[in-house]
């Protein structure tokens, strides 16, 4: 007598012999070298974040107003210094836009090693960096006002500090990009989170394809051989830091091409600390997709 045969049961058994048999698909493999080269750049990243002069330094911000603005650690100075530290340690004069520093007397206060009494901070193509023990200051200026950043190289931020969560490296996360040039020289006018607006030079926008569809991005100048970016993505606020991430791409060729490279995107200084400026992605620059390369959110800034 001839048994019927189980078709659906027959078929399982099928697949799951083939399955067996047959040689898998082995998992891709991602290019060593560029595997290299991101580590590489994740490794002077963090160098850099936590150098003597790195983002985790920060100690104080300090907006001047103008005429006499003393410093030093006690409450009644207009820039409290932290720590232990003289209570008056010298004034920092504002008169329109001069700007000058007079230390107190006997104070081992030093420019470049060399002890000084009194030094012009503005209009200076870089900045005069001033030094006590552990501490060092500068002058900035934003949206019109100047201010001295503060920082501290035995700060607890950077003491503390271990490391940065980031998604897993996948060349996916490196696109061409084409630059399309703004018609005649144009500014973006960006805020920071001390809500200030500064208008900024752009040469144009990288537009780039991402999940079959084209978006672009403005970007801002980053020196001479890069671009700098600020973007948005579906991720932030959730996954990354809620001000957006930062990145650095080359310029274009003679073609007009370059790449973008998403997992060296990263989180700016002011998910560090509270004495950042960060700019923030203009409108722009809010990509209507999941951006899951580079790094995630850290801290609580």
């Amino acid at each position: 007598m001839r048994t019927s045969l189980n078709l659906p049961l027959f078929a399982f058994l099928i697949s799951f012999l083939c399955i067996l048999g047959c040689e898998s698909t082995p998992a891709e493999t991602i290019d060593p070298d560029y595997l290299t080269e991101v580590e590489s750049w994740r490794k002077q990243r963090l160098e850099n974040l936590t150098s003597p002069t790195g983002w985790l330094t920060l100690s104080g911000l300090f907006w001047l107003k103008e005429g006499d603005n003393y410093f030093g650690s006690a409450a009644e100075n207009q820039l409290i210094f932290p720590g232990e530290y003289p209570d008056k340690m010298g004034r920092i004069v504002l008169e329109e836009d001069s700007v000058w520093i007079e230390i107190a007397t006997d104070l081992p206060v030093t420019v470049e090693g060399e002890t000084i009494g009194q030094i012009g901070l503005s209009g200076l193509e870089n900045p005069v960096i001033l030094e006590y023990q552990s501490l060092s200051w500068f002058l900035l200026k934003r949206g019109g006002k100047y201010g001295v950043r503060l920082r501290d190289s035995l700060h607890e931020a950077r003491a503390h500090f271990s490391t940065i969560d980031h998604y897993p490296v996948h060349p996916d996360g490196k696109v061409t990009a084409r630059l399309v040039k703004s018609e005649r020289p144009d500014t973006l006018l960006m805020k920071n989170v001390l809500d200030m607006e500064i208008p900024y030079p752009t040469e144009g926008r990288l537009v780039f394809e991402w999940e079959g569809q084209e978006r672009s991005i403005s970007v801002l100048d980053g020196g001479a051989e890069e671009y700098f970016l600020i973007f948005a993505d579906e991720t932030t606020g959730t996954e990354t830091y809620p001000a957006g991430r930062y990145l650095y791409t080359p310029k274009v060729d003679q073609d007009g091409l370059t790449y973008i490279d998403f997992n060296t995107a990263y989180n700016p200084p002011c998910a560090f600390t509270e004495f950042a400026t960060c700019l923030l992605p203009p409108p722009e620059n809010r990509i209507a997709a999941a951006i899951r390369f580079g790094e995630k959110d850290y801290g609580e800034h």
